[in-house]
């Protein structure tokens, strides 16, 4: 994994954390979903994140209430979310890798 598939997939996470807390609205959740699967199409998660995308923005045009909204969002991206991290912890161990010293 590259730098920069790296940092989107950092964003990304942040992103769909601030959807669970609340404190990031769904059109801007699709908004990062859309930029993202674009940034990183062609790539192993491309798919998935536009998977997502589209049942985020199925929830932005539903007409629900916001609270629906974000239940619907989180739905669409519970999977996503899994995937995501397991990607950027991968990313992660690659760049600093553990010493293999115990922590004394």
């Amino acid at each position: 994994m590259d730098d920069r598939q790296f940092s989107l997939l950092a964003n990304l996470i942040d992103g769909l954390d601030r959807l669970y807390d609340q404190k990031s609205s769904v059109i801007d959740t699709y908004a990062l979903l859309h930029a993202t699967g674009c940034a990183l199409s062609g790539s192993d998660l491309g798919e998935d994140i536009a998977a997502a995308a589209d049942g985020v923005l199925r929830a932005v045009r539903s007409g629900a209430a916001e609270p629906e909204k974000n239940r619907a969002a989180l739905a669409a991206t519970d999977a996503l979310r899994v995937k995501v991290s397991e990607a950027w912890g991968e990313g992660y161990l690659e760049r600093y890798p553990p010493s293999g010293r115990d922590p004394k």
